[in-house]
């Protein structure tokens, strides 16, 4: 895997999630000198900001990615815990059996809620077109995201990707948040990259099948059917609404099957999450957060790095509370 920097060099956007910061490259004309945005900037380059955008948000405003922070936070607090006084880290040797045994329970459970991060070259070249999914498995995973909630769903679709001349390449992987975040922000950069006029761009036919079209593509198999760009993308942030993002997914999209109308299917959707969504906000809002934040006091003063990530998941998910989907009305209302 490339270094941070070097892989910067090799795309136009980045969103880095444990310091809440996206990092825009400077061939996207999108800025002036000064820090403000080009009034002339083309629809391409508000896109890649968009997309960016998009991640900050998901980071903030969802049950997924609000379970992402926690699990960044306790990797960070067992590192702490392998440096030694020259400031060295000392690897997972240093950590106590018990501290060892959460980290594997800490990266197994990092894995199902995300899902696979590195797959097969063949995977990660394949156009939108060039692969199909053949089947989907799910079963129980024995993970759960805490020890009261129900377990994971792991659900793992089965790829084949024809090859010139050769058998078909055949792989699987464990889906999860990552496809679902890269593949609405994808679809969301599409959009406002084509503007007004609603012309797709030859460029974003031709990007990776992995992550970016995977979760189309899944979506499409199990449901039978394509719909609307926004009614994907409220369709995956229904999913990271939940607790269980991959397994939610598929049952959404499940759902999809009927011949009704897919406005008046997400609608419905919505309406029977809304009850549990909010309870679930309340809970991190009046308990969660306070308590995990309580925990960086009694290790000293709060940075002020800290108060802004409180700051920021207190705003956006007091916001997704009343407003679901505020991020795609504010793509519809943009582009109408």
């Amino acid at each position: 895997m490339l270094p941070v920097d070097e892989l910067f060099n090799t795309v136009l956007g980045a969103y880095a999630p444990n310091r809440a910061f996206i990092r825009i490259s400077n061939r996207v004309d999108l800025f002036r000198e000064d820090g403000h945005f080009r009034p002339e900037a083309t629809y391409p380059s508000l896109a890649v900001f968009f997309h960016e955008y998009l991640h900050y948000v998901h980071n903030f405003s969802t049950i997924a990615g609000y379970f992402n922070f926690l699990n960044w936070l306790q990797m960070a607090f067992l590192f702490t815990h392998t440096v030694g006084e020259d400031g060295r880290s000392r690897g997972s040797n240093a950590l106590s059996y018990e501290q060892r045994h959460q980290l594997i329970n800490l990266v197994g459970l990092i894995r199902i809620l995300n899902g696979d991060v590195h797959v097969t070259q063949a995977l990660r070249d394949a156009k939108k077109d060039s692969f199909t999914i053949k089947e989907v498995r799910e079963r129980p995973s024995a993970t759960a995201p805490k020890p009261d909630a129900p377990p994971f769903t792991e659900v793992t679709p089965l790829i084949e990707i024809p090859q010139p001349g050769a058998k078909p390449h055949e792989t699987s992987f464990y889906f999860g948040a990552h496809c679902l975040i890269e593949g609405a922000a994808f679809e969301a950069d599409g959009l406002v990259a084509s503007g007004p006029s609603g012309n797709v761009l030859p460029d974003s036919l031709d990007a990776p099948g992995f992550p970016y079209h995977v979760a189309r593509k899944l979506f499409e198999h199990l449901a039978g059917r394509t719909v609307a760009t926004v009614v994907f993308i409220r369709a995956t942030i229904l999913a990271l609404l939940t607790q269980d993002p991959a397994g939610q997914f598929v049952q959404i999209a499940r759902a999809f099957r009927s011949n009704a109308d897919p406005e008046l299917i997400l609608a419905e959707l919505a309406a029977g999450n809304v009850k549990q969504l909010r309870e679930t906000i309340d809970q991190i809002l009046n308990n969660d957060l306070a308590a995990l934040f309580q925990g960086f006091l009694k290790r000293g003063k709060i940075s002020i790095g800290a108060r802004i990530f409180e700051e920021n998941f207190r705003y956006y998910l007091t916001r997704r509370k009343t407003e679901p989907f505020f991020e795609t009305d504010c793509l519809v209302a943009c582009n109408s």
